[in-house]
């Protein structure tokens, strides 16, 4: 997308402004990304304490599986 730009001196140029336009698309992607992420931090500490409590059940599982 080119769009023209006056200068004070009257010169006229045409400027290529998707570069700078997708740039800043994707600078809001990366900001809303990690927003959604440290928003999500709290709940790692659970799913691994979850994870830590259902060991020895997979455990068990595996060798139940392994058995047939």
């Amino acid at each position: 997308m080119l769009y023209k730009f006056s200068s004070a001196h009257g010169n006229t140029e045409l400027y290529d402004v998707s570069f700078v336009l997708n740039l800043h698309l994707v600078f809001i992607v990366i900001a809303i990304g990690l927003n959604i992420a440290v928003a999500l931090l709290p709940y790692l500490s659970i799913l691994e304490e979850i994870k830590i409590k259902l060991n020895p059940c997979i455990g068990r599982v595996r060798k139940l599986a392994s058995g047939f």
